[in-house]
């Protein structure tokens, strides 16, 4: 739980950015430094905000109320500081997320200065793209899994081999997922997996039918993937 306290009075004057002092017939400007909001530890500035508005499209910027976009801003910074108290801003997922959205806001940010005007992809484009994405395909893998990093190298050898896979990993797998489900793990499409078992799925994508893989380490143990 994170504890937010606002600064009501200050958001509300950003329309104008002064506030007005009782008492006193000239405003009191606003500084890029003074606190509008807290976020736990974190702080949402004057400066913030005014980053914040400068994303907008004009008729936006002119349009949206000072709570309203206060509040989003809060909102962001909310989900932001979940993601570290859950670790999840140590992923990878997350941290190309984070670049993705980089990325996008300083194109956004060019567009702007320069007065460019993004060219809509055409429906060929887009069906191009969709095509090529991960995130419109997904794959099917077997697992097996061990927690003793010197149980694997064995049980590998022995698939490699040509041992069954689903009876290997059945009878020595230390997942009690697998024990319920068996080695099948059905499928999977991309970012679907949670970011301590992604290195599976991504390294299925990758792999030929039939290929086998591992040991990849995950948040409980060691996997070895196999294509169907």
């Amino acid at each position: 739980m994170f504890a937010v306290a606002v600064g009501w009075r200050r958001a509300l004057a950003l329309m104008s950015v002064t506030l007005c002092a009782c008492g006193e017939s000239a405003p009191v400007p606003l500084n890029d430094s003074d606190v509008l909001a807290s976020v736990g530890d974190d702080q949402v500035t004057l400066a913030d905000y005014r980053r914040y508005l400068s994303r907008l499209p004009d008729q936006a910027r002119n349009e949206i109320q000072a709570e309203r976009l206060l509040q989003a801003i809060i909102d962001e910074k909310l989900i932001l500081a979940e993601c570290r108290r859950l670790g999840l801003d140590k992923s990878a997922q997350y941290r190309e997320l984070v670049q993705n959205e980089t990325r996008r806001l300083s194109l956004a940010e060019l567009y702007r200065r320069e007065s460019i005007v993004a060219r809509e992809p055409s429906e060929t484009e887009l069906a191009q793209m969709f095509a090529t994405s991960p995130y419109s395909k997904r794959v099917r893998f077997s697992l097996l899994m061990v927690r003793d990093p010197e149980k694997l190298p064995p049980l590998m050898a022995q698939l490699k081999a040509g041992a069954d896979f689903e009876e290997l990993s059945m009878e020595h797998s230390q997942d009690p997922r697998i024990l319920m489900r068996h080695a099948d793990m059905g499928y999977h499409r991309w970012g679907e997996t949670m970011p301590s078992h992604e290195a599976l799925t991504r390294k299925a994508f990758t792999m030929a039918p039939g290929q086998l893989a591992g040991p990849l380490a995950v948040a409980d143990g060691l996997g070895a993937p196999m294509a169907p």
